[in-house]
């Protein structure tokens, strides 16, 4: 009886450390765009940390479809139902403008 041939990994660079690599190097800085006469510096709106729980109710009919929905779209539920809310949040507050940011100041 033969025995497989033990393989060596030796010379693998680790993943882990490569991505560390990438992440340590890439600068924080904003993103500048060259318009005619003047560059135009837009700062990306920073990345929220912490996710927050929320219960849902929803039909056995839609909890159904929604997860067969994300299963061909191979993505989570979780995703798909964050750019909804995000997707009605942009909608309200363009039909609402001043309304969502005072509400946010009085309920601070």
């Amino acid at each position: 009886m033969m025995q497989a041939k033990k393989k060596d990994f030796t010379q693998m660079e680790n993943p882990a450390d490569i991505l560390q690599d990438e992440i340590s190097t890439e600068p924080d800085r904003p993103e500048v765009m060259t318009t005619g006469k003047r560059n135009v510096v837009r700062h990306k709106a920073p990345e929220q940390k912490r996710s927050e729980r929320m219960g849902l109710l929803v039909t056995p009919a839609t909890a159904r479809d929604i997860k067969l929905i994300a299963s061909l779209k191979e993505t989570s539920v979780n995703a798909i139902a964050n750019k909804l809310l995000e997707n009605y949040i942009k909608s309200y507050s363009k039909k609402n403008p001043d309304t969502l940011e005072s509400a946010r100041k009085l309920f601070k």
